[in-house]
């Protein structure tokens, strides 16, 4: 048997989460914990590599939305899923005032 490590964080007492919300904050926690203990060390020679060649790399966790609707597709990024979603908002109301349907 094999022992795991378990943290506990407290959440705030107002509002209660919701399912979505602890759902959410499930997934999130466990794609950082896989993130930072994943075995694959590449990323690390490839940023060595880009960093060394003169670029500067920003990397890190982000919400990433991704709208369809039959052959269109609208994607976006954003540190928060507010500005993910502003940013998907943006486009496809863009796109409906520059006259496509």
């Amino acid at each position: 048997m094999t022992s795991s490590t378990v943290i506990h964080v407290p959440l705030p007492e107002s509002p209660p989460p919701s399912a979505e919300d602890l759902d959410v904050l499930r997934t999130m926690f466990q794609a950082i914990v896989t993130t930072r203990c994943e075995r694959g060390q590449e990323w690390r020679r490839v940023l060595a590599r880009l960093r060394a060649a003169g670029w500067e790399v920003e990397y890190g966790l982000r919400w990433h939305v991704v709208a369809r609707r039959g052959r269109e597709l609208e994607e976006a990024c954003g540190y928060t899923r507010d500005e993910a979603f502003a940013k998907v908002d943006h486009v496809t109301r863009t796109d409906v005032l520059e006259g496509t349907p």
